[in-house]
């Protein structure tokens, strides 16, 4: 047995037997990468419909502050609120390349 596996005589059924393994290891693997991909996909759709929600809300808010209560700031000020959702899509975005090239195994 040690023969067979320093490259010695005997059959290749051991060689064969661990070449399988590692190939069912590589596909789950390769399973869990697309995995990835698709949940770092549907976080950043998400992320950018709940951004424009948000921001949407919040700038009619400034708009009927400044036009019914005399509020000083405008109502362009509400695109402030997007910045952190632009960060996190920005961060899903980055994750699921890399899920990518690990999948494809681009070095």
């Amino acid at each position: 047995m040690g023969s067979c596996l320093l490259g010695g005589g005997g059959s290749t059924a051991a060689v064969e037997a661990v070449v399988s393994m590692q190939e069912e290891r590589e596909g789950k693997q390769m399973k869990q990468f697309k995995i990835g991909k698709r949940i770092c996909l549907a976080v950043a759709v998400l992320l950018s419909d709940i951004m424009c929600a948000d921001v949407s809300y919040q700038y009619c808010s400034f708009q009927w502050g400044r036009d019914y209560e005399g509020w000083s700031a405008p109502p362009s000020l509400a695109f402030l609120g997007g910045v952190p959702y632009v960060v996190g899509i920005l961060a899903c975005i980055g994750l699921f390349w890399v899920f990518h090239r690990k999948e494809n195994r681009i070095p």
